[in-house]
């Protein structure tokens, strides 16, 4: 049944035009939805599983329980965007918990991968860093096909 659903919502959002521009253009072999492997509607665009996490803009000071939107800066060594979530509190020498955003889309847009990796580096906080203290990074690393 929940299949059936998303794939309703899916054709809804088709049927609208409302990304229709945006899967256009995709490689057929792209895979572009978590929910629905078979879909050429990139789950960012209709946001199935609802909006993204909000993500604050870094401007130099961190506080604690909330996610950053870090933007690449290839001149510090940092060639894609990054999202890091703070815990209440840090404790010395702690370390951060990363994990990459492996979302097995492959030929996704860009924009997708943003969208999962900041609701996995929400996740992260509620799963691990609020019990073990320690910042949570999901880097946002493309998928081509090739």
């Amino acid at each position: 049944m929940a299949r059936l659903w998303v794939g309703a919502l899916a054709g809804l959002v088709l049927a609208t035009g409302a990304v229709a521009q945006e899967a256009e253009g995709l490689d057929p072999r792209a895979r572009v939805s978590l929910l629905n492997p078979g879909s050429d509607v990139p789950d960012h665009v209709s946001q199935l599983v609802g909006p993204t996490a909000e993500a604050h803009v870094f401007e130099g000071a961190l506080e604690p329980r909330r996610m950053y939107k870090v933007e690449a800066n290839p001149d510090a060594g940092f060639h894609w965007p990054y999202f890091l979530f703070m815990p209440d509190t840090v404790d010395a020498g702690s370390s951060i918990l990363v994990e990459p955003n492996n979302d097995g889309l492959w030929g996704a847009p860009f924009e997708t991968h943003e969208y999962w990796a900041a609701i996995r580096n929400e996740q992260l906080y509620f799963d691990f860093g609020r019990h073990l203290n320690t910042p949570m990074l999901t880097p946002v690393f493309p998928r081509p096909l090739t």
